[in-house]
């Protein structure tokens, strides 16, 4: 499964479950975006993610 299907799930779950506020949300899926761009779209490994 893709990174960005997984953030997608947790930025539901932030939304729905947590009920975070929209800003919130818009700001945790930014910073995830960036996250994406730096590792890649694919699945890292897990030496990737620890640098």
């Amino acid at each position: 499964m893709l990174l960005k299907e997984e953030i997608n799930k947790y930025l539901n779950y932030c939304k729905f479950q947590k009920e975070l506020n929209d800003k919130t949300i818009k700001a945790y899926k930014a910073d995830l975006e960036q996250f994406i761009t730096v590792i890649g779209e694919n699945n890292p490994d897990k030496e990737t993610l620890n640098s």
